[in-house]
């Protein structure tokens, strides 16, 4: 099944990465596990796709305390990709219940198969997440940008795309001083995740489905 997933990361890349800069999103900046186990282990898998950048940077996720209005001491991130790892490496993050009300995630290496297994231990987590990348851009400490502007004062650092089939890409443009509108500086594949719907979005689902029971009770 691993495999078959990072098969299946890599045509989808491909695909995806066709005509990218027309369909970046910047507002998917929360998405979910679309990957519901019934034995309770979720999993999300990422692949390291391209890097085309003067400097490196490390990817990962992060969950905050409210995505309507996170707060920036709320951050908790979640490394997947380190600092000068190379293209073609696919990692998967698995969730599952802490036992006291709570999940807890920990990190997989899927690709390179030499060493497969666990690489971290599970630590506290949340099911719905964004991302972010780590510019290491000779600062100190290393400039975290997140799918979030708003943790970015307004700033967008990030695109994402969203296949559609629980699939997408994500795209990071480190800019220099700035954002320099490229976002090709490095690039990563997602499967098994789907964004979380705006609200905007809920409110017309919602009303749509108001407005399909005003019309059944009609017939009736």
């Amino acid at each position: 099944m691993k495999k078959f997933k990072i098969l299946l990361l890599t045509v989808l890349a491909t695909f995806l990465v066709a005509g990218s800069a027309m369909a970046l999103s910047f507002s998917q900046d929360y998405w979910v596990s679309t990957d519901i186990s019934s034995t309770g282990l979720d999993t999300v898998t990422f692949q390291l796709y391209d890097e085309d950048a003067y400097w490196e940077s490390e990817f990962g996720i992060y969950f905050v305390d409210d995505i309507n209005a996170p707060s920036a001491a709320s951050i908790n991130r979640f490394k997947i990709f380190g600092i000068g790892e190379e293209p073609s490496i696919t990692r998967s993050v698995h969730w599952q219940d802490d036992g006291f009300g709570g999940v807890e995630a920990a990190l997989y290496q899927d690709f390179p198969m030499v060493s497969p297994g666990y690489i971290t231990g599970f630590s506290a987590a949340d099911t719905v997440f964004g991302f972010y990348y780590g510019i290491d851009d000779y600062t100190n400490p290393i400039h975290y940008v997140y799918t979030d502007a708003s943790l970015n004062d307004g700033a967008e650092y990030i695109g994402t795309v969203f296949g559609g089939v629980s699939s997408g890409m994500i795209y990071l443009d480190d800019g220099g001083a700035g954002p320099d509108g490229d976002f090709n500086d490095m690039t990563i594949g997602i499967i098994d995740a789907a964004p979380v719907p705006e609200p905007a979005t809920m409110l017309l689902f919602g009303m749509g489905l108001l407005g399909l029971a005003g019309i059944t009770r009609r017939k009736k």
